[in-house]
């Protein structure tokens, strides 16, 4: 499902922008996306908004659904508005990333066969039209508990230090 959001810009009175308290959605757009094998027209939808504090009006979207964006395409954005007219705009998704794990999945698999200080590496190997990435890596557990078993997940930190006092700092990986 892609979702389109589509909206004039607006001046305020002062210098907050914050001042503004109405979204300038485009009502009654033709919204389209087209790759070379096919295009996609999206529907005009709302969805309840989470946070009335500023907006109170449901998020307006246009929806394209089913679809699926693939690795190294191109896609061409059009929006049409009788009182607007139109705009265009296109984009090439970058390639599928090479993903490894040194010195192999049997790191995370069978942790215990490993020396608990040793390290392990995730390597990533981007497309060229890539202009950022952020690379995580979560383990899913599973702990029993009484006599049910709970869910949990946790994100591996990039890094681990322990200062002179012995406090463990973790990084966690930022997007480049």
């Amino acid at each position: 499902m892609q979702f389109v959001r589509v909206s004039t810009n607006y001046d305020v009175p002062g210098f907050d922008p914050s001042q503004n308290r109405t979204e300038k959605d485009v009502v009654g757009a033709q919204v389209s996306i087209a790759v070379t094998s096919a295009s996609f027209t999206c529907r005009d939808t709302l969805f309840p908004r989470p946070d009335t504090s500023r907006y109170t009006a449901p998020i307006r979207a246009y929806v394209a659904s089913p679809f699926r964006p693939e690795p190294g395409k191109r896609y061409n954005l059009t929006v049409s508005s009788i009182e607007l007219g139109t705009v265009t705009s296109a984009v090439t998704l970058p390639d599928r990333p090479s993903i490894s794990l040194s010195p192999g999945e049997l790191a995370v698999d069978r942790p215990d066969q490993f020396d608990p200080r040793s390290y392990f590496y995730l390597r990533t190997t981007l497309s060229p039209s890539a202009k950022g990435s952020l690379c995580q890596l979560f383990v899913d557990y599973q702990i029993q508990r009484d006599t049910s078993w709970t869910d949990g997940r946790t994100e591996v930190p990039f890094l681990i230090n322990v200062d002179t006092l012995g406090i463990w700092i973790a990084t966690y990986p930022q997007l480049t």
